[in-house]
């Protein structure tokens, strides 16, 4: 089309693995107002998947809040009976 640059676009190259992160575990709060996560990632040098514990208010609202350092393979988080 007229105006439009030739852009070509490359697929997914193997490197690209070591850029992905994700999420997953999510645990809502006895009260339902926070959700606790683990988001991880691809460590290239090491061979490792370190991962970090987040919180989040479930209606979005504020910042997401990291409780673990994400240094080291941080996963299930869970709730006591009392929100903490």
């Amino acid at each position: 089309m007229p105006g439009q640059e030739d852009v070509t676009m490359k697929g997914m190259q193997p490197e690209d693995v070591f850029e992905l992160t994700g999420v997953s575990d999510p645990r809502v709060s006895p009260d339902g107002r926070t959700v606790a996560y683990v988001v991880w990632r691809i460590d290239k040098e090491t061979n490792a998947y370190p991962s970090a514990i987040w919180t989040r208010a479930v209606d979005g609202t504020g910042e997401p809040r990291r409780l673990t350092s994400g240094e080291h393979r941080d996963i299930e988080p869970r709730w006591s009976p009392d929100g903490t």
